[in-house]
């Protein structure tokens, strides 16, 4: 860590001979994405000439996304795939593929990167649970096809 780093961050300090402990909020992750700061607590001990983090924790510095169950919108769109209906979050394909736009069910928000990846690899998961056993099968990334080929070409 850098020493300008320390001025103006550091809370609950505390001197006790030779040791010097305190708190300090780092925001690596939310340069990422998180709505978390790491919290890690240090001390330096001045006569062994020693600093370290003797442990970490997380601070919740914005709100998290709320959460969403993801099984509803996997259940209509399964509905819709194996019953062949059209729907605003599909696009069929004259050989009988069917694509699913992610993008129209679980919207990427500027915020929450990880939040709708994995809420995105949830809806597919629970998709694929609904469809493989009536013999689809994922051909590229959110695009379906039957092994039975039901579909016209």
């Amino acid at each position: 860590m850098q020493a300008h780093k320390i001025r103006g961050r550091t809370e609950d300090l505390a001197w006790n001979p030779p040791q010097l402990t305190f708190k300090i909020e780092r925001h690596g992750g939310t340069v990422n994405g998180s709505t978390r700061a790491e919290m890690q607590h240090w001390c330096v001990d001045v006569a062994a000439h020693t600093a370290e983090i003797v442990s970490t924790g997380r601070r919740q510095l914005r709100a998290m996304a709320k959460r969403v169950n993801v099984k509803g919108p996997a259940a209509e769109i399964a509905e819709a795939i194996l019953k062949g209906q059209e729907s605003a979050s599909l696009k069929r394909y004259p050989d009988g593929r069917v694509k699913v736009l992610i993008s129209a069910l679980i919207p990427h928000g500027d915020d929450f990167k990880q939040t709708v990846a994995g809420r995105r690899k949830r809806f597919r998961a629970a998709l694929e649970a609904l469809i493989q056993p009536q013999g689809w099968s994922e051909v590229s990334t959110n695009t379906y096809s039957d092994s039975q080929n039901s579909f016209p070409k």
